[in-house]
């Protein structure tokens, strides 16, 4: 599935459209990227579809049969692992990780130039 999502991402048909003398040329600028860039972003995808599956089975196997049985309700964290699970199977969750790294990193660096 990181294979699939690496893929899908990158492919870009409307490319060979509008050049009509390279029809095969459908590939994005990121297919020059080293082997390394392309094994992180699909060693990402599948990661993010690897906790996708753990979040699911935990809610059929574990959370699933109390709620139908009514003995318990739908909780906040039942709610947060969904949303979790949604950015995991449409491939969002390593840019969601990215983008909360990157804003910690750029609130610590705020913080310690003000403290200089």
């Amino acid at each position: 599935l990181g294979v699939i999502r690496h893929r899908a991402v990158y492919y870009n048909p409307d490319r060979g459209i509008a050049d009509k003398e390279k029809t095969k040329d459908y590939w994005s600028e990121q297919r020059g990227a080293p082997w390394q860039w392309k094994l992180v972003e699909i060693l990402n995808h599948t990661l993010s579809f690897f906790i996708a599956g753990l979040i699911g089975y935990y809610f059929v196997l574990v959370r699933l049969d109390p709620i139908l049985r009514g003995s318990e309700m739908l909780n906040t964290n039942d709610i947060i692992l969904f949303f979790i699970f949604a950015l995991c199977i449409f491939g969002w969750f390593p840019y969601l990780l990215k983008n909360i790294t990157e804003g910690i990193s750029a609130l610590i660096a705020r913080v310690l130039e003000r403290n200089k």
